[in-house]
């Protein structure tokens, strides 16, 4: 959820799909994760389990919020390749697939924030042996991110803002296993006087939350936005304050 202030307008989940262009073959050793092949970002590599309980480790890095789509093309007709995605953190499985001989499967990670991403490869049994193509695509977000970190409000990281300012960000992304649940934005109030606020959520997929609070912890306002809605608010009779958050 997104908690902002000031004329705030998020804009995410806008993708763009970027072509397959080089392609890479594994380097052995590779059968630990500290010793994964580079698979370079929207590109295309070649390797092989070449024995019994073979291991093959690829990383991508992706340089944007978004999707991966990470395909196995199995290119052998002796044995299936079981594929595991993973982030930095090797803590969640983000997903995998059973390849099997001369077949085709894709894994899909969406809401993935930017960052090394790690495959593990191996025989779906012990002594199944195939040679494989493997590619990935990134389906970027587009907008401006906002700066992380920015999870806490008063004492703790937020992000000060102009009273003027409009806000660009990305929320719920996964880092490393930590979900960006939430961003906060802080701005200071010269007069009293009536403060309009436009919240606009970009996502045609997912609804998101703006609260608007005072350096006292009062909440103020709060609009509940669903999918591409946009809303404007007034808080009227607001008295000058030092920091407002949201």
């Amino acid at each position: 959820m997104k908690r902002s202030p000031c004329l705030l307008a998020l804009i995410f989940f806008a993708f763009q799909t970027v072509s397959v262009g080089a392609q890479t073959s594994e380097l052995e050793p590779n059968d630990i994760a500290g010793q994964a092949s580079a698979l370079l970002l929207n590109n295309t590599g070649y390797g092989s389990i070449e024995k019994p309980n073979d291991i093959d480790w690829w990383k991508v890095t992706t340089n944007s919020d978004g999707k991966l789509d990470i395909t196995i093309q199995n290119t052998g007709n002796v044995g299936a390749i079981h594929v595991e995605l993973y982030d930095s953190s090797f803590y969640t499985i983000l997903d995998s697939v059973t390849v099997n001989e001369n077949t085709v499967q894709t894994m899909h990670a969406d809401g993935l924030g930017a960052g090394t991403y790690f495959i593990k490869m191996k025989g779906a049994a012990a002594i199944d042996t195939a040679s494989y193509i493997i590619s990935n695509t990134l389906i970027a977000v587009t907008g401006p991110n906002d700066k992380e970190p920015n999870d806490m409000w008063w004492f703790g990281p937020h992000t000060p803002i102009q009273l003027s300012d409009t806000v660009y960000g990305h929320i719920g992304y996964n880092h490393n296993g930590k979900i960006d649940k939430d961003d906060y934005f802080s701005f200071t109030t010269p007069a009293d006087g009536n403060l309009y606020l436009t919240f606009n959520n970009g996502s045609n997929i997912n609804s998101m939350e703006f609260n608007l609070g005072d350096s006292l912890n009062n909440g103020l306002l709060a609009s509940f936005n669903d999918p591409g809605q946009s809303k404007t608010m007034e808080q009227q009779g607001l008295r000058a304050v030092p920091t407002l958050f949201g």
